[in-house]
């Protein structure tokens, strides 16, 4: 099969497309041929290993201390069908159409993963096409994870800042449902696509600083990975949340004393992959409750552009890999 190996911490071009064993699933394992796969932020956020000071020593521990170890291939969300079951697999079977996210172990992009079978692994309706189903699994899970931890209600005021993305295009539109006021911070053309897909009002970061803003907001999700955290607290209104994606160790300090001397509340939690969760999100995205952005679609061998292009920081939503024609 084709797989992308990872060479070497550092620019796209440390990836090339290779061809290695199509692996054999366990007797609680699934093989699933991968119809799409995404480039997620966060891969090449690890292949560069621009990880926050207070997870890079397990990070590296995890995927190799000075380079890559020998077989690891990056790729955190997948759909595709099953191609074959363990002997002791009753949940899938061959032919069934799934997606999922590949948590710590990686390896989406390739031809075919093998996946536990109590993995978070849902099922892709009819009408849902393979890069979306992929594109919701990271993205949809995190996204639902802090909107939850926020409890956001109607009538609530809420910033969202680095909205752009695969996370923030989902919280967005959860936080409209809820029925809160939505005001987006990002940048350029984004502004306006996230205009379309329902906030209220946007604000560019690169013209306005965020700490000049005169309104204040019963919730500030921070998703953006240099946002302000002492802007996110000065801009809450008493008793409001600020949400964080990304967290410093300075940062854990502070939301402790935050949290014990004040009325407002720093939240900070990784999100649970769930099989239910998700399940329940992508019957949204069949209901055309939700909608999934995707920017761009490359093929596998282009996996160096792609790469590219979402660190370039223009990418809206999401961007797709497709490794098998979407009517397959």
């Amino acid at each position: 099969m084709r797989a992308v190996a990872w060479t070497a911490y550092g620019p796209p071009e440390v990836l090339r497309l290779e061809e290695k064993g199509k692996p054999t699933p366990g007797a609680r394992q699934i093989l699933v041929r991968i119809h799409a796969a995404t480039v997620f932020a966060g891969d090449c956020e690890m292949r560069r290993s621009d990880i926050l000071p207070l997870f890079w020593l397990p990070v590296r521990l995890m995927m190799g201390l000075f380079r890559p170890r020998s077989g690891k291939v990056l790729g955190q969300e997948l759909a595709g069908r099953v191609e074959a079951v363990g002997a002791d697999v009753t949940e899938f079977s061959p032919g069934d159409a799934v997606l999922a996210p590949t948590e710590f172990t990686l390896g989406a992009y390739a031809d075919y993963i093998v996946l536990n079978a109590d993995a978070a692994i849902a099922r892709k309706p009819d009408g849902v096409s393979w890069g979306e189903a992929a594109a919701l699994c990271v993205g949809g899970l995190n996204a639902l994870h802090f909107h939850r931890l926020a409890n956001i209600q109607a009538g609530e005021e809420l910033l969202l800042v680095g909205a752009g993305g695969s996370i923030g295009t989902i919280v967005l539109q959860l936080a409209k449902q809820a029925g809160a006021r939505v005001t987006v911070v990002d940048s350029g053309d984004k502004l306006e696509k996230l205009m379309q897909l329902g906030a209220d009002d946007c604000v560019d970061f690169r013209r306005t600083d965020l700490s000049s803003l005169d309104r204040r907001f019963d919730v500030v999700f921070n998703i953006h990975k240099y946002a302000d955290f002492t802007a996110g607290l000065n801009l809450l209104k008493a008793g409001g949340r600020l949400l964080l994606m990304n967290l410093y160790a300075g940062q854990l300090l502070r939301s402790f004393l935050v949290n014990r001397r004040s009325d407002k509340t720093v939240i900070f939690a990784m999100a649970r992959y769930d099989r239910k969760i998700l399940q329940a999100l992508v019957d949204q995205l069949a209901r055309k409750e939700l909608q999934v952005p995707i920017d761009r679609h490359y093929a596998l061998e282009d996996i160096v552009a792609a790469h590219r292009y979402v660190d370039s920081d223009h990418k809206f939503g999401n961007v797709v890999l497709d490794l098998v024609p979407e009517t397959a």
